[in-house]
């Protein structure tokens, strides 16, 4: 049976990636939707509010994806309280 090794630097690196990641995704978001919207600007279309709901349940799903990264940042940093705790036996 192989052995899972965790580490501090791992843990650490988690935490950096999801957050690098998180913030990379809703810049990306925002500068996607103030492009869409500069387009949209004056006009009235049926386009535009489809738009807006599709846009709506991005940010949902934007916010469902921050409450997981930020549940994976939470048990790194638990992890890394063991490894202080029980690292030292």
């Amino acid at each position: 049976m192989s052995k899972v090794r965790l580490s501090k630097a791992a843990a650490s690196r988690v935490i950096s990636f999801t957050d690098e990641a998180y913030n990379a995704l809703t810049s990306n978001v925002r500068a996607m939707d103030s492009r869409v919207n500069s387009q949209f600007t004056g006009m009235v279309d049926p386009a535009l509010k489809r738009y807006a709901e599709l846009s709506e349940k991005l940010q949902n799903t934007l916010r469902q994806i921050g409450t997981n990264m930020e549940a994976i940042s939470k048990y790194c940093r638990a992890v890394m309280r063991w490894i202080d705790d029980y690292g030292q036996i």
